[in-house]
């Protein structure tokens, strides 16, 4: 009898116990479920139980972000020496993770318990049934998700979205789908339209809050609801050809769109307008996304040739100022300039008519080149004429074998290369004529619509008109802007000179 008995250990073991909920529903384990089974076996076996470690909504299939690293991270340690567990399966429905764990924790020394399954791991065959249990737990998890991505499969084919949940602007029933809503489908469509005239995602929640919709609270929550185009119609999902290897859930730049069964809020027009709108801002920082005024990004600093920024109306160095002024916004700048908002604004609508009479002036100045511009016309249709041809022939000398492979390369490029650029510089002469027009009309409409247009809208077509260079010359007190435009801005500073800087505290009154 006594060859039976297992030593005693000189203190009793320490166990921490992992608690593991995937998602919340009426028929899971309850975390208070599986801590009392926890505890009741470490009390059976005369383990001191220590830290109990609890994963909360998170899927067994991955291990991102699980606890489980800090319960095994302890055994490595030597602080703990047994991790148990409400079921194998808790530690992990992946095998491979499950094997990992499970090694790391017996190299370690440690052990790992299940409070519900009686295991013997120190005999093979206890080794074998946990290795069955951990198996089929990875078998469950991976047939639960073969079964959902038919179901997903079959949704999309049918032209439905993935699951039934609400979606803003909709009203959905099971039996007809989704309906645009009476009440929701306007204020949906209203955003995308005060998207794309320049509103900001924190200025469409703030509407939204107005008129006191809970749906969308956040700006995240309007960008996702944009960028799906279900208002449009359309349903988004993932590409299957997708070659990248990532887990599902995260966001991938590979994905589908197709129509879906549901009627559109918005028409394809204005959809368009948005994935365009939305590509351009893509590159705009935020100040110019959702500009505080109307010239945001338009004043440059002439002294270092960095943008300037608004400031608010106060104390500045004991010197009260009456309005917003825009400021150099570099620290290091040498000679920081400051400019009165409504003087920068005046500038630039005094500016605004001279665009019209700037582009009647080039055409009135185009006869006197009329001649030389009609022979370098001719001259560039020769060059791209004589390319194609040279092209054709050298094409088929390489096919009768007349030149090497390497020489017809080389030539091949050489000629693409002079076609391409004679094209560029002829297309320079048919556009130049229609810019200025274009120039011409987009002021003339900002002029008309100054006075009711939003500063967003009018920063919008401002950025693509002209910019406000402000500096002082040697014996002016006060610095002068004067506006260029976007075709003719001259070279600034983009370094600062090697002269010690002056404070920044030495700029006194805006002007």
């Amino acid at each position: 009898m006594a060859a039976n008995l297992r030593a005693v250990p000189a203190r009793p073991l320490s166990a921490v116990a992992y608690i593991r909920v995937s998602k919340e529903r009426d028929d899971m384990i309850s975390p208070e479920l599986q801590e009392t089974a926890i505890r009741d076996h470490c009390a059976r076996s005369g383990y001191v139980l220590g830290e109990i470690i609890t994963d909360l909504d998170l899927s067994g299939r991955f291990w991102k972000r699980r606890q489980m690293e800090r319960a095994i991270a302890q055994v490595e340690a030597g602080d703990v020496d047994v991790i148990v567990v409400w079921k194998v399966s808790r530690v992990s429905r992946n095998r491979l993770d499950w094997e990992i764990a499970l090694d790391r924790i017996e190299t370690a020394g440690g052990r790992l318990e299940s409070a519900t399954e009686p295991i013997d791991a120190t005999t093979s065959s206890g080794r074998f049934s946990r290795g069955i249990l951990a198996g089929m737990a990875a078998f469950e998890s991976e047939r639960a998700g073969e079964q959902w991505q038919e179901t997903h499969r079959r949704r999309w084919r049918n032209g439905l979205p993935h699951n039934g949940k609400p979606r803003f602007g909709y009203s959905y029933d099971r039996a007809t789908g989704y309906t645009p809503d009476p009440d929701l489908a306007p204020i949906a469509a209203e955003l995308y339209r005060r998207y794309v005239a320049g509103a900001g995602l924190v200025v469409l929640v703030d509407y939204l809050g107005a008129l006191g919709v809970t749906a969308l609270t956040t700006t995240r929550g309007v960008a996702y609801y944009l960028r799906t185009g279900f208002a449009a119609g359309l349903l988004v999902h993932h590409d299957p050809a997708c070659p990248l290897t990532h887990r599902s859930g995260k966001r991938c730049p590979n994905t589908i769109m197709q129509p879906g069964a549901h009627s559109p809020i918005i028409d394809a027009e204005l959809w368009a307008a948005f994935q365009q709108r939305s590509g351009e801002r893509a590159t705009l920082p935020a100040r110019l996304v959702s500009p505080v005024s109307a010239l945001s990004g338009i004043l440059l600093c002439g002294s270092c040739g960095y943008r300037m920024s608004l400031k608010s109306p106060g104390s500045r160095s004991g010197t009260p100022t009456e309005q917003p002024y825009y400021r150099c916004a570099r620290r290091e700048c040498p000679r920081p300039m400051t400019y009165r908002r409504g003087n920068a604004e005046r500038l630039v609508l005094e500016w605004l008519p001279t665009v019209a009479e700037a582009v009647t002036r080039e055409a009135l100045a185009v006869p006197k080149r009329s001649a030389s511009a009609k022979v370098e016309r001719a001259r560039l249709d020769r060059v791209i004429s004589d390319a194609a041809t040279a092209l054709q022939n050298l094409t088929v000398d390489h096919a009768r074998r007349i030149i090497p492979e390497a020489a017809y390369l080389a030539a091949r490029d050489a000629l693409t290369a002079e076609q391409s650029a004679a094209q560029v510089a002829l297309d320079r002469f048919a556009t130049s004529a229609a810019d200025g027009r274009e120039r011409a009309a987009l002021a003339s409409g900002l002029l008309d619509a100054w006075p009711e247009a939003t500063d967003a809208e009018r920063n919008t077509i401002v950025r693509e008109l002209c910019r406000v260079i402000v500096s002082r010359t040697v014996g002016d007190k006060r610095p002068a802007g004067e506006v260029f435009g976007v075709w003719e801005l001259p070279e600034l500073p983009r370094r600062l000179p090697v002269s010690s800087p002056v404070s920044n505290n030495q700029q006194k009154t805006p002007q």
